[in-house]
């Protein structure tokens, strides 16, 4: 009995560690996280190309999420649904969520669960979130077209706030 019980002790811990629903949310400006510009590349899930985040030369919503988080899931259902309203997502700035700490195929497999319409990338070894986030997942950071991190935030957001910090979006018809 003994071992069960701590057994589910484990298993509810690392649950709670690897999500922000364990966390009050919380919203910090570029200042609270570790750099103040964001480079790297990441690894687009469903095809063979990397995306170098410092050529994009656009403004750039990155959500970094993880496959066991209830809050991540929670807040991507609620993306795909308000583009649905909106008619897709928006077409001259780069919206992406990062899976950290994912195999390949739990990525895959999340974005399918989710029907995630927007581009999904892996970070390899976790060093992007490492570099440019503090806290747990969901984090997500909005940039400037140079690259300069205009606010991080941890926690859910939402996406009246991300299109106030990025500029208008223009929506494909």
């Amino acid at each position: 009995m003994g071992i069960l019980r701590n057994l589910n002790l484990i298993l509810l811990s690392v649950l709670l560690v690897g999500c922000g629903s364990s966390l009050p949310g919380k919203i910090g400006d570029a200042s609270e996280t570790k750099t103040s510009s964001v480079s790297g590349t990441v690894r687009l899930i469903g095809t063979s190309q990397e995306l170098d985040l410092r050529a994009a030369n656009r403004s750039m919503v990155l959500i970094f999420a993880s496959d066991s988080c209830v809050v991540c899931a929670r807040e991507a259902d609620h993306f795909v649904a308000e583009f649905a309203d909106r008619g897709g997502h928006p077409s001259n700035i780069t919206f992406l969520t990062i899976m950290v700490g994912a195999f390949l195929e739990d990525a895959i497999a999340w974005r399918d669960f989710h029907r995630i319409p927007w581009p999904m990338a892996i970070d390899d070894g976790d060093s992007l979130f490492r570099t440019a986030c503090t806290g747990t997942t969901p984090c997500v950071l909005t940039v400037a077209p140079n690259g300069q991190i205009i606010r991080t935030r941890t926690g859910e957001v939402s996406l009246t706030d991300l299109e106030e910090e990025t500029g208008p979006w223009l929506y494909a018809q």
